[in-house]
């Protein structure tokens, strides 16, 4: 089958790419065994797109593969996925490869439709070769332990395998080695920081990136920010409002995953993809599997409530009238121990241990479908029920209001009513 799509213009404002208005400031990044501190592959992504704020998890069976992804809420485009025989694949916009053409999303739509390893995505590649349009350096992992990226314009391809290389991990933001660009530097140079750190230290796991490595903030030399920050940043600025744009963890970042594969004698069902759907300072990883149907807090028609709900408390966060772009640290960490990340990550932990557990389980007794599906359902539910208490315990928000979404199931919409005033 031969892959053909119309050409999208897009604005090149100097070497940032811009749509309607907003930075496609992707960072993404993949492990091998080499480097995790468990011997599985990962494969990360925080995606940028604050044109498109309303994200989901997407279930799809119409394909010779079955896969899930995270998706807008009014397309079926792929911007992280992965399917039922463990390959997972993501993207991030380099701006030096064929600017003006960007059709990524039907890209890896087709690819976690088909391709079931590493390999068969590089063959797909090869196959469109000259016909595809697009202008991205890919991730992807399967179930074999292949972990691997490639830069990848219309009409060649340039492969990096993490493994072959002497740290065993690969990081890529919004350039690429062969075009010789400069988009996002800044994230890049951070996060070689970040994952240099974990690698030594034996941490490079899922929880390092989604706690770390996606909620992390520095300045313009890459220096991490402290949090809170007991400052002002700019005279103009309220004391502990720090500058978030060019951080990894960015104003206009929409969602965010890591995918944990497997080892080579594992099942691939178990491949897990650990998302943040909203903001990553504001909303909560959760674990998905291509299993069967997506639990209704990330999926719920034409929303995905887990989302919603974050969007709400980024506003919470980024109050700084001046603009939207800085945040308020002390709302995330301060000395009485009520901030949002100090509630947060303590209801984001006990979920990581109950999975973990679970995990365990299965990796002995290879689990059905059904039973998979059920629990990932428990835990979803669970999240949004832990996410939806943090405003109630949160001081700073005496009137905290949720607005009632058509598209919420009316369990959520009866929680709300009851529950927060």
């Amino acid at each position: 089958m031969r892959y053909t799509i119309c050409m999208r213009k897009f604005i090149v404002i100097e070497f940032l790419l811009i749509v309607a208005g907003q930075l496609f400031a992707c960072t993404i990044g993949v492990a091998s065994e080499k480097a995790t501190a468990d011997g599985r592959p990962l494969l990360w992504k925080t995606r940028d797109r604050g044109s498109h704020p309303n994200n989901k998890i997407y279930y799809s069976v119409s394909d010779s593969l079955s896969y899930i992804a995270v998706t807008d809420q009014d397309e079926p485009d792929v911007w992280m996925g992965m399917n039922e025989a463990g390959f997972a694949i993501l993207n991030s916009t380099s701006t030096d490869l064929n600017q003006y053409r960007e059709d990524d999303g039907v890209f890896m739509r087709i690819a976690v439709g088909r391709c079931s390893t590493v390999e068969e995505f590089e063959a797909f590649l090869i196959e469109t070769n000259g016909e595809r349009n697009t202008y991205s350096n890919f991730g992807a992992i399967d179930a074999l332990g292949n972990a691997a990226i490639f830069e990848t314009g219309s009409d060649e391809y340039w492969r990096f395998d993490a493994d072959s290389t002497d740290t065993g991990y690969l990081i890529r933001t919004n350039f690429s080695v062969n075009g010789g660009g400069t988009s996002g530097t800044r994230r890049f140079e951070r996060s070689q920081i970040l994952l240099e750190d974990f690698a030594m230290g034996d941490s490079l796991t899922h929880r390092s990136i989604l706690r770390y490595q996606m909620r992390d903030f520095a300045d313009s030399a890459g220096n991490a920010i402290d949090i809170p920050y007991a400052s002002q940043w700019q005279n103009s600025h309220p004391f502990g409002y720090i500058e978030t744009y060019g951080s990894i963890c960015g104003p206009s970042n929409v969602s965010a995953v890591v995918f944990r594969g497997v080892l080579p004698v594992e099942p691939p069902v178990l491949t897990t993809m650990w998302t943040i759907l909203g903001h990553p300072s504001a909303a909560i990883a959760l674990p998905y599997w291509c299993v069967g149907a997506i639990p209704p807090e990330a999926n719920c028609g034409n929303t995905a409530p887990l989302c919603d709900f974050a969007l709400q408390l980024k506003d919470l966060l980024y109050d700084n009238p001046l603009d939207g772009t800085h945040i308020d640290t002390y709302k995330l960490v301060n000395e009485n121990s009520t901030g949002f990340w100090q509630e947060l990550f303590a209801s984001e932990d006990s979920l990581f241990t109950v999975t973990e557990n679970l995990l365990d389980i299965w990796r002995v007794n290879t689990p059905s479908n059904t039973e998979v599906e059920l629990a990932m359902h428990n835990l979803a539910e669970e999240g949004m029920l832990k996410l939806m208490d943090l405003p109630r315990q949160w001081p700073i928000i005496a009137d905290f209001e949720i607005e009632q979404n058509n598209g919420i199931a009316p369990a959520y919409l009866d929680f709300y009513d009851t529950s927060l005033h």
